[in-house]
């Protein structure tokens, strides 16, 4: 085995391991609000509703497997995110390594500084919400095989689109909302390479088609799969959208910025970006103080497109469709913009390397950041374990009513009819718990599409869902009630939908 390759098998160890260790809290076991649908549906039907008819091939393929191995979903979410970590470091390894033969680091801190870079590339404050998914394996593949594919197109040599394009496919089957991750990593390697601007604007046109080309692909795959099952996919592409989705997209992008999927303090997110810039834009200023080079103001200009075309990037998704919008999940590329920035900085600057005061800022700013961020990572998976047990406390206060009431009325509830109480999204959270308003703080018992499942899974009861008339619902909403048996049939109030 080559001595760089053994570099780099030593590497994916040491940051597997400490990655293994920050997520401890989710490895002994956690439900998401998709997780208790899963249960509810079963593997087989969820594949036919959610990811079959959504061209998320490789999901469908896993639950297949996980439904003939017989694995609960609890320990399904454990291995899908152990899977989802050992991918996610070798994209790491793949960042770093795409990045070392553009520039061989100098000395053992400089490399370091690059493996930190990486890292917070791929584990940024939005991926999180990736990871709290039982689908999280093939969520960070379709990671992975952007990142692949990237490198494979700005790499000289003949039938790289053609394979840029198959792990671009290979992306969009995993899962299609990520691809920002494809075209924000394009800019960076490119530019990292030295790219002149003319270069630039091939290879972004080049991107954007290829990418085009794999998302018709994916939408052919889903018509056959539509007339084969007679089924319709929900968020499909609609022409007549695009320019209502627009409006909307930039009426809200800045509040986007500002929430960060609300993972992390409001406008920290901008406040880190500018002071990093501020003082990238200080250490240029000294450097043409001491000899003007057009070089420093090419690395400012770079800096400011790489946080342009990721903002850009991650809102493109949403232009086809605004339904997961709010979501950190399909922004990753707006997430994954200070990693870039810093990894675009260890090849254009000399920060990792020489010693002045200057330097020891950005080095310490970037230290600072990942841990600061791995912390934030723990904090999350510390509440959502809080919030399962608080669902689960709800469900079975809610249990115990259902049986007084049955005893009362000597008959058996068999249906649950969900009942969706709307713009009152602030009630789908847990007033005590941190990180309110994040898709992984959703209530189970408290969101439309997890309330048959989250209850079923804590009372091993089997109700099934019932769908109440207007008049019904109506008649249960006057009663300004959380939850209340109407017959056989228990309506409970969801807030997320």
């Amino acid at each position: 085995m080559k001595k760089e390759n053994k570099k780099y098998i030593g590497i994916f160890l040491i940051i597997l391991g400490i990655s293994l260790l920050i997520f401890l809290p989710f490895l002994t076991g956690h439900m998401a609000t998709d997780s208790y649908n899963i249960f509810n549906k079963g593997y087989k039907q969820y594949n036919i509703d959610n990811p079959v008819v959504d061209g998320r091939m490789l999901t469908a393929i896993m639950n297949t497997i996980m439904e003939h191995l017989n694995i609960p979903i609890i320990e399904y979410s454990i291995i899908s995110l152990v899977i989802a970590i050992i991918i996610s470091c070798v994209a790491i390894t793949v960042i770093m390594s795409t990045i070392e033969k553009i520039k061989k680091p100098k000395n053992k801190s400089s490399e370091i500084l690059l493996i930190i870079a990486s890292y917070c590339t791929i584990f940024n404050v939005l991926y999180i919400e990736n990871l709290h998914f039982v689908e999280a394996a093939v969520m960070a593949c379709s990671i992975l095989f952007y990142i692949l594919a990237a490198k494979i197109m700005v790499q000289e040599g003949k039938r790289n689109t053609i394979k840029s394009i198959i792990l671009l496919y290979l992306g969009i089957i995993s899962y299609q909302g990520s691809i920002s991750i494809f075209l924000l990593s394009v800019i960076v390697f490119a530019m990292c390479k030295n790219k002149d601007i003319k270069e630039l604007i091939k290879i972004i046109a080049k991107a954007i088609g290829i990418t085009l080309i794999g998302i018709l692909l994916n939408s052919l795959q889903i018509k056959i799969v539509e007339n084969i099952f007679k089924i319709k996919q929900q968020r499909g592409i609609k022409l007549s959208t695009i320019l209502p989705n627009i409006e909307f997209i930039i009426s809200n992008s800045i509040a986007v910025i500002v929430d960060m999927g609300n993972y992390i303090p409001k406008y920290s997110y901008i406040i880190s970006i500018v002071l990093i810039e501020s003082i990238i834009f200080t250490k240029i200023k000294k450097q043409n103080d001491v000899k003007i080079d057009k070089n420093n103001s090419i690395i400012i200009f770079e800096q400011i497109a790489i946080i342009i075309l990721g903002i850009i990037f991650g809102y493109a998704v949403s232009v086809i469709n605004t339904s997961a919008f709010w979501s950190g999940r399909i922004r990753l590329s707006i997430g994954a913009i200070m990693g870039f920035l810093w990894v675009h900085l260890w090849v254009k600057t000399d920060f990792a390397e020489i010693r002045n005061r200057i330097n020891t800022v950005l080095v310490t700013v970037l230290i600072l950041y990942s841990v600061i961020n791995s912390i934030n990572y723990i904090l999350i998976m510390i509440e959502h374990k809080k919030l399962n047990e608080q669902d689960r406390q709800a469900v079975l206060q809610m249990e115990q009513y259902v049986k007084e009431y049955e005893q009362i009325n000597n008959l058996q509830i068999k249906n649950i009819a969900v009942v969706t109480s709307k713009f009152e999204t602030e009630k789908a959270y847990y007033p005590s718990l941190r990180y309110k308003e994040s898709v992984i703080m959703n209530s189970g018992i408290k969101t439309e599409w997890s309330i048959l499942g989250c209850y079923n899974y804590y009372t091993g009861e089997k109700l099934k869902s019932y769908n109440p008339t207007k008049e019904e619902q109506k008649e249960y909403l006057e009663q300004q009630k959380e939850y209340l048996c109407i017959k056989d049939t228990l309506y409970v109030t969801a807030y997320m939908y």
